[in-house]
């Protein structure tokens, strides 16, 4: 498969963190809008549980990749005070750099002495700032808010740093049709809200490859998944709860004939982008486009993780 990177500027705050099951979706609709349903359904076909045609990370500040979930360390030459103990906890990202050159031998332990060395800045904390919107519902009829419904609040995101990189496998669009999906979304911008002015953002598209890693006994997920019935059982992991919703001409009207309008998918419990699982030999790909997750039984959902080698 050939492998991208995509860096990504936010225009504005974001409905939503950058998720790889979010992007897939959008890119879906971008399918549709571009080359027909015909093109979507030719492309779907193809993840046929043997393979997958597209792998799509999580997006994360550029420099850095999620901090692997692994057994807490018990070293007492690592965690040396309770302020050390509560750095260790906040830290959700590690650097690109550092973590490519330790996964050679990777353990909590490493990474926690490493962490609270006041010699090397390898950590940060989780990059997206959650903040609360306020807004008023304008009656037209009196011209004033009204009275019951009128105030709300919303959600936004804003990104603690400049830039999001989203890595990429590929082997069923060209690098230029993928590019030009990208635009799609990026001039309509990305998750909830976008007719609102969030989530916009501008991208560049270049091949990018992390090396390989001679003999790999384990992968870290770069992004949020669900294992297929034959993927590795042995790991450390955390879950979420995903309450997905649907886009494009689904999100405002019924999701095929005689359906009523019912933009929210079924609740779906997806393991957290850094979980670690073992495996001898480490495969492109993980997980599994989940089915039964709405009403409409030809919707799935991007359960697909995106594997990063290590040797454990």
């Amino acid at each position: 498969m050939k492998s991208y990177r995509v860096d990504i500027t936010p225009g504005a705050a974001w409905g939503a963190p950058l998720h790889a099951d979010t992007l897939f979706g959008h890119l879906c609709w971008a399918l549709i809008y571009t080359r027909g349903e015909s093109a979507l359904h030719d492309f779907l076909v193809a993840f046929d549980g043997t393979h997958a045609p597209i792998v799509i990370s999580n997006g994360f500040p550029k420099g850095f990749l999620p901090r692997p979930l692994l057994t807490p360390s018990t070293s007492t030459s690592a965690v040396k005070t309770p302020t050390d103990l509560k750095k260790l906890k906040r830290v959700a990202l590690l650097s690109e750099d550092w973590l490519l050159k330790a996964r050679e031998k990777l353990s909590e332990d490493s990474i926690s002495a490493a962490l609270t060395d006041d010699t090397q800045s390898i950590g940060n904390d989780d990059p997206w700032e959650e903040e609360l919107q306020y807004h008023n519902t304008i009656d037209r009829w009196t011209n004033s808010v009204r009275a019951e419904g009128g105030f709300y609040q919303s959600t936004a995101f804003h990104l603690r740093g400049s830039e999001l990189s989203v890595y990429v496998k590929n082997d069923y669009f060209s690098k230029t049709e993928l590019e030009q999906l990208l635009d799609f979304v990026a001039k309509g911008g990305f998750g909830p809200d976008k007719s609102a002015g969030l989530g916009a953002f501008a991208f560049t598209l270049s091949d990018y490859e992390f090396p390989r890693l001679n003999g790999a006994n384990a992968f870290i997920a770069l992004s949020n998944f669900v294992p297929a019935p034959n993927d590795p059982v042995v790991g450390w992991y955390d879950i979420m709860t995903k309450f997905g919703k649907l886009g494009g001409d689904f999100a405002v009207g019924p999701s095929g004939p005689g359906e009523k309008h019912n933009p929210f998918k079924k609740p779906l419990i997806m393991l957290r982008s850094g979980s670690v699982f073992r495996d001898e030999s480490v495969r492109e790909w993980y997980g599994t486009l989940v089915p039964n997750v709405h009403s409409n039984s030809a919707i799935r959902h991007y359960g697909i993780g995106y594997p990063l080698e290590v040797r454990l």
